[in-house]
Protein backbone atom coordinates (compact mmCIF):
# COMPACT_ATOMS: atom_id res chain seq x y z
CA UNK A 1 0.00 0.00 0.00
CA UNK A 2 1.36 3.22 -0.95
CA UNK A 3 2.09 6.36 1.24
CA UNK A 4 -0.55 8.87 0.73
CA UNK A 5 1.51 12.43 0.17
CA UNK A 6 0.18 15.03 2.27
CA UNK A 7 -0.58 18.34 0.03
CA UNK A 8 -1.03 20.98 2.97
CA UNK A 9 0.99 22.99 4.27
CA UNK A 10 2.86 22.51 7.91
CA UNK A 11 0.92 26.42 8.90
CA UNK A 12 -2.31 25.19 8.24
CA UNK A 13 -4.80 22.83 10.54
CA UNK A 14 -5.76 19.78 8.42
CA UNK A 15 -9.74 18.84 9.51
CA UNK A 16 -11.29 15.84 9.02
CA UNK A 17 -14.85 15.87 7.22
CA UNK A 18 -15.37 12.08 7.46
CA UNK A 19 -18.06 10.60 8.38
CA UNK A 20 -17.26 8.30 10.53
CA UNK A 21 -15.38 10.33 12.95
CA UNK A 22 -18.75 12.79 12.60
CA UNK A 23 -20.69 9.93 13.38
CA UNK A 24 -18.53 9.07 16.44
CA UNK A 25 -18.87 13.13 17.82
CA UNK A 26 -22.45 12.58 17.64
CA UNK A 27 -23.29 9.70 20.09
CA UNK A 28 -24.87 10.69 22.89
CA UNK A 29 -26.24 8.85 26.21
CA UNK A 30 -29.94 8.81 24.44
CA UNK A 31 -28.64 5.85 22.15
CA UNK A 32 -26.61 3.43 24.02
CA UNK A 33 -27.51 0.15 24.02
CA UNK A 34 -27.41 -3.38 25.78
CA UNK A 35 -26.46 -6.04 23.67
CA UNK A 36 -24.86 -9.82 24.08
CA UNK A 37 -22.04 -9.76 21.72
CA UNK A 38 -20.87 -13.63 21.43
CA UNK A 39 -22.38 -14.37 25.02
CA UNK A 40 -20.58 -11.57 26.62
CA UNK A 41 -22.82 -8.39 27.67
CA UNK A 42 -22.24 -4.96 26.23
CA UNK A 43 -23.09 -1.07 26.43
CA UNK A 44 -22.84 -0.36 22.79
CA UNK A 45 -23.27 3.26 21.29
CA UNK A 46 -23.37 3.26 17.23
CA UNK A 47 -24.70 4.37 14.26
CA UNK A 48 -25.49 2.61 10.83
CA UNK A 49 -24.65 4.27 8.00
CA UNK A 50 -24.84 3.13 4.57
CA UNK A 51 -22.81 -0.02 3.84
CA UNK A 52 -21.46 0.32 7.40
CA UNK A 53 -22.18 0.34 11.12
CA UNK A 54 -19.50 2.63 13.06
CA UNK A 55 -19.85 2.90 17.04
CA UNK A 56 -18.30 2.83 20.75
CA UNK A 57 -18.52 -0.41 23.19
CA UNK A 58 -17.51 -1.87 26.66
CA UNK A 59 -18.07 -4.64 28.15
CA UNK A 60 -20.33 -4.77 31.33
CA UNK A 61 -19.26 -6.15 34.89
CA UNK A 62 -20.70 -9.35 35.90
CA UNK A 63 -24.00 -7.89 37.28
CA UNK A 64 -27.42 -9.29 37.43
CA UNK A 65 -29.26 -7.89 35.27
CA UNK A 66 -32.83 -7.34 35.35
CA UNK A 67 -35.75 -9.42 33.91
CA UNK A 68 -37.47 -6.87 31.59
CA UNK A 69 -33.93 -5.62 29.79
CA UNK A 70 -33.79 -7.50 26.26
CA UNK A 71 -30.73 -7.81 23.88
CA UNK A 72 -30.82 -4.46 21.43
CA UNK A 73 -33.02 -2.51 24.48
CA UNK A 74 -31.88 1.43 25.04
CA UNK A 75 -30.86 1.75 28.71
CA UNK A 76 -32.50 5.50 28.09
CA UNK A 77 -35.79 3.53 27.57
CA UNK A 78 -36.06 2.42 30.96
CA UNK A 79 -34.31 5.30 32.84
CA UNK A 80 -35.79 8.41 31.59
CA UNK A 81 -39.39 7.36 30.90
CA UNK A 82 -39.76 5.07 34.07
CA UNK A 83 -43.49 5.80 34.07
CA UNK A 84 -44.34 3.67 30.62
CA UNK A 85 -42.76 0.60 32.21
CA UNK A 86 -43.25 -1.26 35.53
CA UNK A 87 -39.98 -0.78 37.32
CA UNK A 88 -39.04 -1.78 40.79
CA UNK A 89 -37.04 0.82 42.41
CA UNK A 90 -33.66 -1.96 42.19
CA UNK A 91 -34.36 -1.82 38.71
CA UNK A 92 -34.48 2.32 38.51
CA UNK A 93 -31.74 2.69 40.20
CA UNK A 94 -29.75 -0.46 38.02
CA UNK A 95 -30.00 1.10 35.08
CA UNK A 96 -29.63 4.99 36.29
CA UNK A 97 -25.80 3.75 37.47
CA UNK A 98 -25.50 2.05 34.13
CA UNK A 99 -25.50 5.46 32.19
CA UNK A 100 -23.40 7.02 35.00
CA UNK A 101 -20.73 4.24 35.03
CA UNK A 102 -20.36 3.51 30.89
CA UNK A 103 -21.28 6.95 29.06
CA UNK A 104 -18.15 7.82 29.48
CA UNK A 105 -16.70 4.70 27.37
CA UNK A 106 -19.24 4.97 24.45
CA UNK A 107 -19.55 8.75 23.86
CA UNK A 108 -17.06 11.84 23.51
CA UNK A 109 -17.06 15.12 25.86
CA UNK A 110 -15.89 18.07 23.98
CA UNK A 111 -12.15 17.70 25.52
CA UNK A 112 -11.89 14.56 23.91
CA UNK A 113 -13.31 15.55 20.52
CA UNK A 114 -11.13 18.55 20.81
CA UNK A 115 -8.36 16.57 21.28
CA UNK A 116 -8.94 13.75 18.71
CA UNK A 117 -8.71 16.41 16.33
CA UNK A 118 -5.35 17.63 17.30
CA UNK A 119 -4.20 13.70 17.28
CA UNK A 120 -5.43 12.98 13.70
CA UNK A 121 -4.36 16.68 12.59
CA UNK A 122 -0.69 15.46 13.63
CA UNK A 123 -1.10 11.84 12.05
CA UNK A 124 -2.61 13.41 8.58
CA UNK A 125 0.29 15.90 8.38
CA UNK A 126 3.32 13.54 9.40
CA UNK A 127 4.40 10.31 7.92
CA UNK A 128 6.51 9.90 9.91
CA UNK A 129 6.68 7.94 13.77
CA UNK A 130 3.90 10.17 15.59
CA UNK A 131 5.24 11.31 18.78
CA UNK A 132 3.65 14.52 20.43
CA UNK A 133 4.49 16.08 23.87
CA UNK A 134 1.79 18.62 26.11
CA UNK A 135 3.85 21.55 25.30
CA UNK A 136 3.39 20.87 21.76
CA UNK A 137 -0.35 21.01 22.05
CA UNK A 138 0.39 24.08 24.18
CA UNK A 139 2.16 25.74 21.82
CA UNK A 140 1.09 24.85 18.36
CA UNK A 141 -2.65 24.28 18.63
CA UNK A 142 -3.32 26.66 21.14
CA UNK A 143 -0.66 29.42 20.23
CA UNK A 144 0.02 30.39 23.89
CA UNK A 145 3.36 31.70 23.03
CA UNK A 146 6.78 31.22 21.58
CA UNK A 147 7.83 27.19 22.21
CA UNK A 148 10.50 28.38 24.66
CA UNK A 149 8.49 30.66 26.39
CA UNK A 150 5.17 28.19 27.26
CA UNK A 151 4.59 26.43 30.32
CA UNK A 152 2.76 23.71 31.42
CA UNK A 153 0.69 23.98 34.63
CA UNK A 154 0.18 21.08 36.51
CA UNK A 155 -4.01 21.26 36.25
CA UNK A 156 -3.25 21.80 32.08
CA UNK A 157 -1.32 18.50 32.05
CA UNK A 158 -3.36 16.45 34.40
CA UNK A 159 -6.12 17.31 31.91
CA UNK A 160 -4.56 16.47 29.09
CA UNK A 161 -3.30 13.18 30.52
CA UNK A 162 -7.18 12.27 31.90
CA UNK A 163 -8.49 13.51 27.95
CA UNK A 164 -5.90 10.97 26.35
CA UNK A 165 -6.46 8.22 29.21
CA UNK A 166 -10.41 8.60 28.11
CA UNK A 167 -9.74 8.04 24.61
CA UNK A 168 -7.52 5.12 25.49
CA UNK A 169 -10.52 3.47 27.60
CA UNK A 170 -12.54 3.93 24.27
CA UNK A 171 -13.21 0.45 21.82
CA UNK A 172 -14.06 0.94 18.46
CA UNK A 173 -15.47 -1.29 16.11
CA UNK A 174 -16.41 -0.78 12.39
CA UNK A 175 -17.99 -2.94 10.36
CA UNK A 176 -18.25 -2.70 6.82
CA UNK A 177 -20.28 -4.47 3.85
CA UNK A 178 -18.65 -5.52 0.11
CA UNK A 179 -19.77 -1.55 -1.43
CA UNK A 180 -18.18 0.17 1.34
CA UNK A 181 -16.25 2.71 -0.60
CA UNK A 182 -13.76 2.14 -2.86
CA UNK A 183 -12.10 -1.24 -3.20
CA UNK A 184 -8.73 0.22 -2.78
CA UNK A 185 -8.40 1.17 -0.01
CA UNK A 186 -8.97 -2.57 1.32
CA UNK A 187 -11.70 -1.43 3.93
CA UNK A 188 -14.47 -3.77 2.31
CA UNK A 189 -16.61 -6.70 4.25
CA UNK A 190 -14.26 -5.91 7.49
CA UNK A 191 -15.16 -6.26 11.16
CA UNK A 192 -12.96 -4.03 12.66
CA UNK A 193 -12.08 -3.74 16.76
CA UNK A 194 -10.02 -1.51 18.84
CA UNK A 195 -8.85 0.77 20.90
CA UNK A 196 -9.73 4.04 19.79
CA UNK A 197 -6.08 5.45 20.76
CA UNK A 198 -3.13 3.35 21.64
CA UNK A 199 -0.69 5.31 23.67
CA UNK A 200 3.21 3.72 23.75
CA UNK A 201 6.20 4.82 25.59
CA UNK A 202 5.10 8.12 27.41
CA UNK A 203 7.64 9.40 29.69
CA UNK A 204 8.41 12.59 31.48
CA UNK A 205 10.15 15.74 29.64
CA UNK A 206 10.63 18.66 31.62
CA UNK A 207 8.22 20.41 34.24
CA UNK A 208 4.70 18.74 34.06
CA UNK A 209 5.41 18.01 30.33
CA UNK A 210 4.81 14.09 29.05
CA UNK A 211 6.52 12.75 25.91
CA UNK A 212 4.41 9.59 23.75
CA UNK A 213 3.73 7.92 20.61
CA UNK A 214 0.23 7.31 19.65
CA UNK A 215 -1.39 5.37 17.26
CA UNK A 216 -4.96 5.63 15.73
CA UNK A 217 -5.21 2.01 14.42
CA UNK A 218 -6.54 0.95 11.31
CA UNK A 219 -8.96 3.79 11.59
CA UNK A 220 -6.96 5.63 11.55
CA UNK A 221 -5.41 4.54 8.25
CA UNK A 222 -9.44 4.88 6.38
CA UNK A 223 -9.45 8.58 7.77
CA UNK A 224 -5.95 8.97 5.75
CA UNK A 225 -6.44 6.94 3.01
CA UNK A 226 -10.17 7.90 2.51
CA UNK A 227 -9.08 11.61 1.52
CA UNK A 228 -11.97 13.17 3.08
CA UNK A 229 -10.47 15.93 4.82
CA UNK A 230 -9.06 20.00 3.89
CA UNK A 231 -7.72 23.17 5.15
CA UNK A 232 -10.66 25.43 4.51
CA UNK A 233 -11.20 27.19 8.10
CA UNK A 234 -8.19 29.47 8.94
CA UNK A 235 -6.14 27.87 11.61
CA UNK A 236 -6.30 30.42 14.08
CA UNK A 237 -9.91 29.31 14.59
CA UNK A 238 -8.71 25.96 15.95
CA UNK A 239 -6.52 27.51 18.28
CA UNK A 240 -8.31 28.02 21.34
CA UNK A 241 -8.63 28.06 25.31
CA UNK A 242 -10.33 25.28 27.39
CA UNK A 243 -13.53 27.27 27.77
CA UNK A 244 -13.60 27.89 24.31
CA UNK A 245 -13.33 24.09 23.22
CA UNK A 246 -16.64 24.56 21.57
CA UNK A 247 -15.54 27.44 19.30
CA UNK A 248 -13.04 24.85 17.79
CA UNK A 249 -15.52 22.33 17.22
CA UNK A 250 -17.75 25.20 15.41
CA UNK A 251 -14.94 25.61 12.98
CA UNK A 252 -14.80 21.98 12.60
CA UNK A 253 -18.45 21.61 11.44
CA UNK A 254 -18.32 24.66 9.17
CA UNK A 255 -15.19 23.35 7.26
CA UNK A 256 -16.94 19.91 7.20
CA UNK A 257 -19.73 21.89 5.19
CA UNK A 258 -17.92 23.70 3.05
CA UNK A 259 -15.87 20.52 1.98
CA UNK A 260 -19.24 18.62 1.23
CA UNK A 261 -20.84 21.61 -0.54
CA UNK A 262 -17.42 21.68 -2.64
CA UNK A 263 -17.57 18.03 -3.80
CA UNK A 264 -21.35 18.56 -4.79
CA UNK A 265 -19.90 21.70 -6.59
CA UNK A 266 -17.30 19.46 -8.87
CA UNK A 267 -20.05 17.08 -9.55
CA UNK A 268 -22.64 19.04 -10.95
CA UNK A 269 -21.66 23.10 -10.90
CA UNK A 270 -25.08 23.98 -12.55
CA UNK A 271 -27.33 23.01 -9.81
CA UNK A 272 -27.85 26.13 -8.17
CA UNK A 273 -28.48 24.55 -4.94
CA UNK A 274 -24.82 23.12 -4.30
CA UNK A 275 -23.41 26.48 -4.04
CA UNK A 276 -25.13 27.36 -0.55
CA UNK A 277 -26.24 25.50 3.11
CA UNK A 278 -27.94 26.39 6.00
CA UNK A 279 -26.46 25.96 9.21
CA UNK A 280 -27.87 23.92 11.72
CA UNK A 281 -27.97 25.43 14.93
CA UNK A 282 -29.37 22.67 16.49
CA UNK A 283 -26.97 20.10 15.25
CA UNK A 284 -24.20 22.33 16.29
CA UNK A 285 -25.51 22.68 19.63
CA UNK A 286 -25.51 19.01 19.69
CA UNK A 287 -21.98 18.65 18.70
CA UNK A 288 -20.68 21.56 21.19
CA UNK A 289 -22.28 20.38 23.88
CA UNK A 290 -19.67 18.88 26.55
CA UNK A 291 -21.85 15.69 27.91
CA UNK A 292 -21.97 15.23 30.90
CA UNK A 293 -24.37 12.84 33.68
CA UNK A 294 -27.23 11.83 31.64
CA UNK A 295 -29.46 13.15 34.25
CA UNK A 296 -27.82 16.61 33.46
CA UNK A 297 -29.30 16.19 29.71
CA UNK A 298 -32.21 18.83 30.03
CA UNK A 299 -30.24 21.94 30.86
CA UNK A 300 -31.90 24.91 32.03
CA UNK A 301 -33.49 26.95 29.14
CA UNK A 302 -31.73 30.06 30.15
CA UNK A 303 -28.13 28.55 29.90
CA UNK A 304 -29.74 26.73 26.50
CA UNK A 305 -30.32 30.31 24.76
CA UNK A 306 -27.35 31.89 26.48
CA UNK A 307 -25.54 29.09 24.74
CA UNK A 308 -27.37 29.17 21.39
CA UNK A 309 -26.90 33.43 21.30
CA UNK A 310 -23.53 33.29 21.60
CA UNK A 311 -22.61 30.32 19.35
CA UNK A 312 -24.41 32.49 16.73
CA UNK A 313 -21.98 35.13 16.95
CA UNK A 314 -19.17 32.60 16.55
CA UNK A 315 -20.67 31.21 13.88
CA UNK A 316 -21.30 34.82 11.90
CA UNK A 317 -17.35 35.87 13.43
CA UNK A 318 -16.25 33.12 11.49
CA UNK A 319 -18.37 33.25 8.48
CA UNK A 320 -17.69 37.01 8.16
CA UNK A 321 -13.69 35.95 7.55
CA UNK A 322 -13.51 33.21 5.41
CA UNK A 323 -12.15 33.51 2.15
CA UNK A 324 -14.39 30.34 0.52
CA UNK A 325 -17.27 32.18 1.38
CA UNK A 326 -18.89 35.02 -1.20
CA UNK A 327 -21.96 36.00 1.72
CA UNK A 328 -24.20 34.67 4.25
CA UNK A 329 -27.82 35.64 6.05
CA UNK A 330 -28.93 35.36 8.90
CA UNK A 331 -32.90 35.21 9.05
CA UNK A 332 -34.71 35.33 12.70
CA UNK A 333 -37.75 33.50 12.52
CA UNK A 334 -40.87 34.05 15.23
CA UNK A 335 -44.13 33.01 16.10
CA UNK A 336 -46.29 35.91 17.20
CA UNK A 337 -47.56 34.29 20.72
CA UNK A 338 -48.89 35.72 23.56
CA UNK A 339 -45.11 35.95 25.31
CA UNK A 340 -43.97 37.35 22.06
CA UNK A 341 -46.50 40.01 21.84
CA UNK A 342 -45.47 41.14 24.90
CA UNK A 343 -41.98 41.30 24.98
CA UNK A 344 -42.05 43.19 21.67
CA UNK A 345 -45.18 45.80 22.26
CA UNK A 346 -43.27 48.78 21.74
CA UNK A 347 -41.40 47.49 18.76
CA UNK A 348 -44.15 47.50 16.40
CA UNK A 349 -45.25 49.88 13.72
CA UNK A 350 -49.13 50.60 13.34
CA UNK A 351 -48.58 50.00 9.04
CA UNK A 352 -45.20 47.31 8.87
CA UNK A 353 -45.96 45.92 12.37
CA UNK A 354 -42.48 43.95 12.86
CA UNK A 355 -40.87 44.24 9.47
CA UNK A 356 -38.42 47.18 10.21
CA UNK A 357 -37.44 45.38 13.60
CA UNK A 358 -33.63 44.72 13.73
CA UNK A 359 -33.44 41.40 14.89
CA UNK A 360 -29.96 40.05 16.93
CA UNK A 361 -28.76 37.08 19.24
CA UNK A 362 -30.36 38.86 22.16
CA UNK A 363 -33.61 38.10 20.51
CA UNK A 364 -33.21 34.30 20.26
CA UNK A 365 -35.74 32.94 22.82
CA UNK A 366 -38.22 30.06 23.16
CA UNK A 367 -40.57 32.19 20.48
CA UNK A 368 -37.17 33.37 18.54
CA UNK A 369 -35.24 30.94 16.12
CA UNK A 370 -32.44 31.58 13.52
CA UNK A 371 -31.28 30.12 10.45
CA UNK A 372 -27.82 30.86 8.98
CA UNK A 373 -28.20 30.92 4.93
CA UNK A 374 -24.32 30.69 3.32
CA UNK A 375 -23.46 30.97 0.18
CA UNK A 376 -19.95 29.95 -0.89
CA UNK A 377 -17.39 32.18 -3.55
CA UNK A 378 -17.73 30.94 -6.98
CA UNK A 379 -14.18 31.57 -8.14
CA UNK A 380 -12.78 29.56 -5.25
CA UNK A 381 -14.27 26.62 -6.69
CA UNK A 382 -12.45 25.87 -10.23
Amino acid sequence: MSKVKNRFLPSQFITVHDELLSSLYELTPKTMQYRIINGEKYIVNSVKLKHCEIGLRVKIDDKTLPSTIADGDYITKYYTDPLNYTMSETEYSFYGSILDEYYQYVCFNSMEKYLTNVLLEKFLSSNQVLDMTFLEIEHKYRAKASYRSVSLSKNVAQRYAKTLDSLCKKELFLITDDKFRDCRYGVRNKAMYQKFLTIRNPYKYGINNINFSYSLGGFGLIIKLSRRYSTLMSAGYYRVSFNEIRWHLVAFYLSKQIFIKKGLINKNPNDTRNWSFIVDIDELMKLTENLRKPTNLNKPEANYLRTKRRLVEVVEKYLKYNINIEDYYIDYKYEETERFELKHQFDYDIKTGLDNYRFGTNDLDQDVDVEIKVVLKYQDIF
